[in-house]
């Protein structure tokens, strides 16, 4: 897939800081965020759009005990599309592949309520497709045989790789860690709706790995060139032949632990980049 296009983005998956945004939700409206947002006192944040939903990839699989069919590795994808859209000055769609442990709805607004990714490119034109990996969010799957899923967000995992990463001492860095917005402890509207946001993930990454190609190698030829922007594990999906593979927060962790600083390009070359690697 040479003819697919990559694109760098400078950005966290949990505080999508631009230099244009509100400093919280709703333009400075502080009882707008989180689930407070569901009020219909908080105006929308998000792109006026519109917005299609379809299943990628897939294939049936006999029931050896009752006979019965059943589709499994199908991967959801949203296709949103900005109002006015012009192809002729936007022909490159953007596809997202999210993190482990989260869906494609962490591209959509953040935890405290602003725009989020999505809605940031929606507005400047693109055409936008959100993915849910298989096993995750809206592409689980009905044979738990093969997509066993455990639960991989907790509030402790939360404090300490997202929003407090300051209070530990797992890498250097840590304590420059300034930009979550709201206090980044329980109770916090902000905080609260980021551990709302995990969704339970599958332990087998061959199956998901060779799925999602499949899937994403159909999504690809309907669709065309585009742009393809991943974070953290949603890295393997993309294009796992190509060595190394840029993104947001590429999988591989801080050498001694399994934290990940917020780091742009490509992972560490010594480990495999996919655990069902293609053979070349």
């Amino acid at each position: 897939m040479m003819w697919i296009k990559r694109v760098l983005l400078i950005g966290n998956l949990v505080s999508h800081v631009f230099a244009a945004a509100p400093a919280t939700a709703n333009g400075n409206e502080s009882h707008c965020v989180g689930v407070n947002g569901l009020s219909p006192k908080c105006r929308p944040v998000e792109a006026a759009h519109h917005r299609e939903v379809y299943y990628v990839g897939g294939r049936y699989e006999v029931n050896a005990s009752t006979g019965l069919q059943s589709l499994i590795d199908q991967v959801y994808v949203e296709k949103l599309t900005p109002n006015n859209y012009s192809r002729r000055r936007f022909p490159y769609p953007l596809v997202f592949f999210h993190g482990g442990g989260y869906s494609g709805t962490a591209w959509l607004q953040t935890p405290d309520g602003r725009q989020g990714m999505a809605s940031y490119f929606l507005q400047r034109g693109y055409q936008v497709y959100l993915i849910d990996q298989t096993g995750t969010g809206r592409s689980t799957q009905n044979n738990q045989a093969i997509y066993p899923t455990i639960g991989v967000i907790t509030a402790n995992a939360t404090l300490r790789k997202f929003t407090r990463m300051q209070d530990y001492n797992d890498y250097p860095q840590a304590r420059l860690h300034t930009q979550w917005p709201g206090t980044g402890r329980p109770g916090d509207a902000a905080f609260e709706a980021m551990v709302a946001l995990g969704a339970p993930a599958t332990t087998n990454n061959d199956a998901v790995e060779l799925s999602m190609r499949n899937a994403g190698c159909q999504l690809l030829s309907i669709i065309g060139k585009s742009f393809l922007i991943s974070h953290s594990i949603g890295a393997l999906h993309p294009d796992p032949a190509v060595r190394p593979l840029p993104g947001i927060n590429p999988r591989q962790p801080q050498p001694g632990t399994d934290h990940h600083p917020l780091r742009i390009g490509p992972g560490d070359l010594s480990t495999p980049p996919t655990a069902a690697a293609p053979r070349r």
